[in-house]
């Protein structure tokens, strides 16, 4: 497969991850891309395409090839949002840890497209290297602990909730959810929606840490919890 792109890549602010829209058909084909995604593979905006046409064979980790195959094939299938992770090699020989989020959408001619925002999670799995702490013992703290972790995607002003959340909240996965459609589901009580707001407009403008007294509505009951960034 090999991609190509029909416009020149966008400069996008504030944010760490980057986003590409790209087709899934026979011949991979994609016309927007932001700079930030080529900074995360390592690129100029100029050696994007080739390093795209070539990632399957010679710029994923081995052990990631065939996952990353299955994906694809499956955002094929019908439209449906995919949460993945695996390992790249950028052109100066780094490995880097890339998460994407991909949302595939059937467009009215019949074609799948696909939005991808790719955020470079490397230093993150480094350091739970370097700690010998694994995914699965940090998840099996969190479980038992009060801790409730959530990601916000700036550019698409889209929260990623663990399973149980969506579940309890009876949220579909298949939505993308913004702070305020979050508030509107009944996470957080009516009278700390405003600054529930205010902190993703604090983190929309760039602020790198902060935290906020919320209430929280936990099994019908109004729980005080302190939110961190």
């Amino acid at each position: 497969n090999t991609i190509e792109f029909s416009v020149t890549p966008h400069k996008s602010t504030n944010t760490p991850s980057g986003i590409i829209r790209w087709c899934i058909g026979d011949e991979l084909r994609g016309d927007y891309v932001t700079d930030e995604y080529c900074k995360i593979f390592g690129c100029t905006t100029e050696q994007i395409k080739d390093v795209i046409n070539n990632s399957m064979q010679a710029n994923v980790m081995m052990d990631d090839q065939y996952k990353l195959s299955n994906i694809i094939a499956e955002l094929k299938k019908k439209p449906q949002t995919m949460f993945y992770e695996y390992r790249f090699i950028t052109p100066d020989g780094d490995t880097r840890y890339i998460s994407n989020i991909t949302r595939s959408v059937l467009m009215d001619n019949g074609e799948m497209w696909a939005y991808t925002n790719a955020t470079d999670i490397t230093e993150q799995r480094v350091l739970e290297s370097e700690l010998n702490i694994s995914r699965e013992e940090v998840s099996i703290v969190i479980e038992h602990s009060n801790i409730r972790l959530f990601k916000y995607m700036i550019e698409s002003r889209s929260l990623i909730f663990e399973e149980k959340i969506l579940v309890a909240y009876k949220i579909s996965t298949d939505i993308v959810i913004t702070p305020e459609m979050a508030a509107d589901y009944g996470l957080i009580a009516p009278e700390s929606k405003e600054a529930w707001l205010e902190m993703f407009r604090h983190i929309e403008n760039g602020e790198k840490k902060g935290g906020v007294d919320l209430k929280v509505i936990k099994n019908k009951k109004i729980a005080l919890f302190y939110f961190k960034f």
